[in-house]
């Protein structure tokens, strides 16, 4: 399933940065036209102050497993865009975000 989005903070720039969980059997891409059907759930980050409260830009997807190896690091989610980075913190939040999500599925 997918989650609802999650204020995960402002990064070192300020920029209010969003998660969303995609479990089993969940929609996401574009227009959520994808289902994932893998066990190991996708983590979503988006920029929420591109557009709006309400409206986030996507940034960047990774698998639950790939940031477990990233736990405590800072993480540059777009290397063309230098604000649209992660602290541990926040990737911190976002994998048990995901976590939990997963656990409840």
């Amino acid at each position: 399933m997918t989650t609802e989005y999650r204020l995960i903070g402002p990064n070192r720039f300020g920029l209010e940065l969003v998660t969303r969980a995609v479990t089993k059997g969940g929609n996401y891409g574009l227009n959520d036209c994808l289902t994932h059907d893998e066990a190991d759930p996708l983590v979503e980050f988006y920029s929420r102050d591109t557009f709006g409260p309400g409206e986030h830009q996507f940034i960047s997807r990774y698998r639950l497993s790939t940031l477990a190896d990233l736990l405590e690091s800072i993480l540059n989610l777009d290397g063309g865009v230098e604000q649209w980075e992660a602290s541990g913190y926040q990737v911190d939040i976002a994998i048990r975000h995901a976590q939990r999500q997963a656990d409840a599925a």
